[in-house]
């Protein structure tokens, strides 16, 4: 079903998939949380790549684990179709911390990207405690990745791990704006305090982030999109995302703004996520 409604429906080449079910099991004991994780990826790999040769997928790990995500890296690095390994947006520290650094080490030498998708502790997003309604929760994401990004920026990862690729999912994309312009801001009042930072930290997020359309912001102007995109510095970094099953699923052929030209329709769509793959490997 799966392949009709969506890759042989829309003419889709390739589809990277993103189970959830592994999104939430890191806080958990070493015991429970590595072989549930560890299960996940031999399920995708039986049921779903040896199926479909147009499938990518993405890699579960505990990440709150650090070791052991690490030796999960490295039993798949030599599959090419795990592309990312899955990464929440909150974490038990800050993930720009140095606790999490093998992990990206690990990704980064293995030629995966880090998937970053918002959604296992509602406390880490908000701060204040769990939210009431999904209305309250959706817009939340994206603080979560305001917060994950400047951590990892702050911290210099960047310059410990020049190859690592960070994908931002389901998190929208014109936040990136206001964050850059405080981050330049503060770092060219305050920066003697971060000596490890060689340059503007919109430098390195322009470098390393790249965003999915899904849920792309929809102001009721569509060309607002277009120009807060450009503000972003990062239209040539954001890649197609459906959403597939969900109830908000996006379809390639109406998701993005009729305003948009082809070449930027055609490489939110395939090209800009080839070259996100290429700049890893």
């Amino acid at each position: 079903m799966f392949q009709e409604q969506l890759l042989d429906e829309y003419d889709e080449k390739v589809g990277v998939l993103i189970p959830m079910a592994g999104h939430h099991w890191d806080r958990e004991r070493d015991d429970l949380a590595v072989p549930l994780c560890s299960a996940m990826n031999e399920l995708m790999v039986e049921e779903w790549l040896d199926k479909e040769s147009r499938f990518f997928c993405t890699l579960h790990v505990p990440m709150e684990h650090p070791a052991v995500v690490v030796a999960e890296i490295e039993k798949y690095r030599n599959d090419r179709r795990f592309v990312q390994v899955l990464l929440s947006g909150t974490g038990e520290a800050d993930l720009g911390g140095q606790k999490y650094w093998p992990i990206y080490e690990a990704a980064a030498d293995a030629g995966m990207a880090l998937g970053v998708h918002s959604g296992n502790d509602a406390r880490g997003r908000h701060d204040m405690g769990y939210p009431s309604y999904y209305s309250h929760e959706h817009p939340g994401y994206a603080y979560a990745m305001t917060t994950l990004a400047l951590g990892m920026i702050a911290e210099g990862l960047f310059d410990a791990v020049s190859k690592l690729r960070v994908v931002s999912i389901e998190a929208g994309i014109a936040w990136a704006t206001g964050l850059q312009w405080e981050m330049d801001i503060t770092f060219q009042m305050l920066g003697r305090e971060q000596p490890w930072l060689k340059r503007l930290p919109s430098q390195y997020f322009c470098d390393h982030f790249w965003f999915t359309t899904q849920p792309i912001e929809a102001p009721e102007n569509p060309d607002d999109l277009i120009a807060a995109d450009e503000m972003t510095g990062v239209l040539d970094r954001i890649m197609f995302s459906s959403d597939y099953p969900h109830w908000d699923f996006d379809a390639p052929d109406r998701a993005l703004p009729t305003s948009m030209t082809k070449a930027q329709r055609e490489a939110i769509l395939g090209a800009t996520p080839m070259r996100c793959a290429a700049s890893i490997r």
